[in-house]
């Protein structure tokens, strides 16, 4: 049996265009399956889950933060917030500022991996949206911003590796 010089050319013609679309195609189910959450200005509460108060700080409560970004998609958690009651030179001449990023970041750490991930939640358990998040292997980073929102304090985060320590 002899094969013909146009049905080679036809079979490596498919060949080629079929692995030039493959990449394409995995981009184009990728952005048809993104089921991000984008929220700016004062929607951004919605985040307010995740808020970890300032170690050592007066106030820490989540009601002293105001979010005005959170995005959420299939692998990370990212949340901007302002301190309503700290600025710029407030944080920034306390003496222990080090240790306050590391306390912070160890709560947080703390409430990610607090859980194995495999309890039943239900939707009043504490820290429900952190078993989620660590559950579904998201990366969670949190931005902290002074009271006017316009200079940066610290930023922390967390994942799944986290919590192997």
């Amino acid at each position: 049996m002899k094969i013909s010089k146009k049905s080679c050319t036809i079979a490596i013609t498919f060949l080629c265009v079929g692995f030039a679309s493959y990449p394409l195609i995995g981009m184009i189910n990728e952005k048809l399956n993104d089921d991000a959450i984008e929220i700016s200005g004062d929607n951004a509460s919605f985040f307010n889950k995740y808020i970890v108060p300032i170690a050592q700080h007066a106030g820490g409560s989540n009601l002293d933060y105001r979010l005005f970004y959170g995005y959420e998609d299939k692998k990370k958690i990212e949340i901007s917030a302002k301190s309503m009651k700290l600025s710029y030179d407030d944080f920034y001449s306390l003496k222990n500022v080090l240790e306050v990023i590391d306390l912070t970041n160890e709560k947080l750490t703390e409430n990610y991996c607090k859980y194995s991930g495999f309890e039943p939640v239900l939707p009043n358990t504490p820290d429900v949206s952190f078993i989620m998040a660590r559950r579904e292997n998201k990366v969670i980073g949190i931005t902290y911003y002074d009271r006017t929102g316009q200079n940066f304090l610290f930023g922390i985060g967390v994942g799944p590796s986290s919590c192997d320590k």
